[in-house]
């Protein structure tokens, strides 16, 4: 459970989680219950608490599930695997237009 160390601001609802990766509130809940994954904590209410350090590990599901690769392959998948599948670049986020400069 969500106790005062793991700060409120860390964790998402799983609307909110939906709505940064793409994925479904239904599909989501089915991963969790089906393979596991993504891990949520409980509130004493019951609602689902996600880590924000999910959400790139389920932006780079995304993408697999997009190129073929099967739910029950992918979704248990850690970070590095999921790299090794599609390759690195392809999760490299590209950055801030104020980091780059211009000549």
């Amino acid at each position: 459970m969500i106790n005062e160390i793991n700060k409120m601001e860390d964790y998402l609802s799983i609307g909110q989680l939906s709505t940064m990766t793409g994925i479904g509130v239904h599909t989501l809940r089915v991963w969790e219950k089906r393979y596991g994954a993504p891990l949520s904590e409980r509130l004493p209410s019951g609602h689902r608490r996600y880590s924000k350090e999910e959400v790139p590990r389920l932006k780079a599901i995304a993408s697999a599930l997009q190129s073929g690769y099967r739910a029950s392959k992918v979704v248990s998948a850690t970070m590095e695997e999921l790299q090794g599948l599609m390759g690195l670049a392809s999760f490299v986020e590209p950055k801030k237009n104020n980091e780059v400069k211009e000549t």
